[in-house]
């Protein structure tokens, strides 16, 4: 069911799962402030419930899955693009570019500056 939710192997087998409602909003509106009653609404659970189910069937919480779509496009845009770190993280949706930057080491363990340098050396 993990892996279902996660990579939705196909849009409808994904929005059959109740989590899968609130999967489907984060994939698509990562980039801006997302609240868990907002999910929990997507999901038709409470709160509680809704954070518990997710946990449960995810192995991480909400946010967390929330930071790491995040990243993954961050990395997407360090990667594509040549737009400065803050536009970056002002367009995944951070406030501040040095909240994007400690999330982006916590995950990748180098900062955006050091991944983007470390991509310029394999060329």
């Amino acid at each position: 069911m993990r892996k279902i939710l996660l990579e939705g192997y196909s849009k409808n087998s994904l929005i059959k799962h109740p989590l899968g409602f609130a999967i489907e909003y984060i994939k698509e509106h990562y980039n801006t402030r997302i609240n868990i009653k907002t999910l929990a609404d997507k999901a038709c659970m409470s709160k509680a419930t809704f954070f518990r189910q997710f946990k449960n069937h995810l192995g991480m919480t909400p946010i967390t899955y929330i930071h790491s779509e995040r990243m993954k496009e961050g990395k997407k845009l360090l990667t594509m693009t040549t737009e400065s770190i803050a536009e970056i993280s002002y367009r995944l949706g951070y406030g501040s570019s040095s909240y994007f930057s400690s999330q982006f080491e916590k995950n990748y363990g180098c900062s955006p500056k050091e991944y983007r340098k470390s991509l310029k050396n394999m060329i």
